[in-house]
């Protein structure tokens, strides 16, 4: 069965359609992937991404596998055997890009705990879901590239403008700008997005949003510095949960519940536990039941 895919992934074209099915739009939270695709959309910048797709390897091997560690450690001596490297986009500016950016990478890894940590901050830790009829309305740009290429470029970063970082959000899947027709638009938009309430050690009450409860547990409890939604590090336990359809209609819950007193928002949480427990008690029920039916009609086979 044919797929419908956005009309930048062309029919017929393997390597567009692969990475458009496979990597385009899915959220990445791999530090070497982040860096990857930041010397890749750094190298595209005046380019098509097809000329990008098609040195992917080439940059993969010439750039010691996109680990930024070994690429900060590149010299001059290096730069010219990359100048020399037909398998990349052979621009010097480029080149001296990556080099230093790898260098700067490593050190939001320092400040931040992980880059993944830091970069995702830019949109408050969750995928901006769009909802484009037309690959004509998906913006160049928006406040969220704007800000992160502002923070990049205050860092030191270089090829890191407002559309690069665009792209590169679309990439690594911080937004997801499969128009509404595609099939990934649809897979993507399944995913449920839940309204939580942790506590702190301290009893402290933090109200989120998220398509991921375990990993957004997780991040709190490393309480990495600087991200706007690592308030405690010492996030002790998961009080409230309800899925909703939409981040729209997660986000309006969510500010429901942030206007909520911390009496009101205690109420909500034990109402929650009482309908959970008394989901768990039915079931329990109706399985003791089945098992009382199953032994009956054994009893009865025998005689």
């Amino acid at each position: 069965m044919k797929r419908n895919r956005c009309k930048w992934a062309k029919s017929g074209n393997s390597l567009y359609e692969k990475y458009h099915d496979t990597e385009w739009g899915i959220p990445v939270h791999d530090d070497r992937k982040h860096f990857e695709f930041l010397i890749l959309e750094g190298a595209q910048a005046g380019l098509s991404w097809i000329t990008i797709l098609k040195r992917r390897e080439g940059y993969r091997r010439a750039f010691a596998q996109f680990d930024p560690k070994k690429v900060a450690k590149f010299n001059a001596a290096k730069i010219k055997e990359l100048l020399a490297d037909e398998g990349i986009i052979r621009n010097k500016l480029k080149i001296e890009s990556a080099i230093n950016n790898a260098k700067l990478f490593l050190q939001i890894q320092k400040d931040f705990g992980s880059f993944d940590h830091y970069v995702w901050q830019f949109v408050g830790g969750n995928p901006i879901q769009n909802s484009w009829e037309t690959i004509q309305q998906v913006p160049a740009e928006t406040k969220e590239s704007k800000a992160l290429s502002s923070d990049l470029r205050k860092r030191g970063f270089k090829f890191v403008g407002p559309t690069v970082m665009y792209a590169y959000m679309q990439a690594t899947g911080l937004v997801n700008d499969h128009t509404m027709d595609c099939f990934c638009h649809s897979k993507e938009k399944q995913l449920p997005w839940e309204v939580y309430i942790i506590q702190t050690k301290s009893g402290k009450l933090y109200t989120g949003i998220t398509t991921d409860l375990k990993r957004r547990f997780a991040d709190h409890q490393k309480g990495k510095k600087g991200a706007r939604f690592f308030r405690f590090s010492e996030a002790e336990k998961i009080l409230f949960h309800e899925p909703h359809q939409s981040r729209s209609q997660a986000t309006k819950r969510e500010i429901e519940i942030k206007k909520m007193s911390q009496k009101q928002k205690l109420a909500l949480i034990n109402q929650k536990t009482k309908q959970q427990d008394g989901r768990i008690n039915r079931t329990k029920k109706r399985k003791r039941e089945k098992q009382q039916d199953g032994r009956m009609n054994r009893i009865e086979e025998q005689d």
